[in-house]
């Protein structure tokens, strides 16, 4: 059964405490795209490792104390991290499924993965850029990078079927200000 909450997602996961500066108990963190500055609030893990994604560098590699990681391939071993974050990453991956596969991969047994997505729970996932035999983009739908020029362009749209489709996966949904904004604030699932 999926809890659907609205309000601060943090306060509900065991060892984590609400705050834009609260300090986690010890724990081994995996942030993925280092967004949304929560460094703060992690900062008390026993392990924190954050990443980047410069394609032409190898994957591991420390750069400027991030560790050089593609989401859909992932360094780690099985079973490493208690809680793996990423925001606003998802829609963006050709192969978003691999990069959920691997954070469950590298989740210890009743460990959390926490991320945020964009989704319009009135239709269908829909893909707006794929790639050619060729591995050039072909857009299926005019560009979009969520109003910013620089940021990576939206590969997909994720629909209310994204839901179901991960809904035995899915611990916990937080929606931000449901009436205003209808899209998923963060999901919450557990590896059990």
């Amino acid at each position: 059964m999926v809890r659907r909450t609205r309000g601060q997602l943090l306060p509900k996961l065991p060892h984590v405490q609400a705050g834009a500066h609260a300090p986690v108990e010890p724990q081994d963190i995996l942030h993925l795209n280092q967004t949304n500055d929560l460094r703060p609030a992690l900062s008390g893990a026993a392990s924190l490792v954050e990443t980047t994604y410069l394609p032409d560098r190898e994957l591991g590699a420390e750069i400027h104390g991030l560790s050089n990681q593609d989401m859909t391939r992932l360094t780690f071993g099985n079973d490493f991290f208690d809680l793996v974050i990423h925001s606003e990453t998802l829609e963006h991956l050709h192969d978003y499924e691999a990069a959920l596969c691997e954070a469950r991969r590298v989740l210890k047994p009743g460990g959390y993965q926490v991320y945020s997505v964009p989704l319009l729970h009135h239709r269908q996932t829909r893909r707006r850029i794929t790639r050619g035999a060729d591995g050039k983009l072909i857009h299926l739908l005019p560009l979009s990078t969520h109003g910013l020029e620089e940021e990576y362009p939206v590969v997909w749209e994720f629909g209310g079927d994204f839901i179901k489709e991960r809904g035995d996966l899915i611990y916990e949904i937080h929606y931000d200000d449901y009436r205003k904004n209808k899209t998923v604030f963060s999901i919450v699932e557990q590896k059990e």
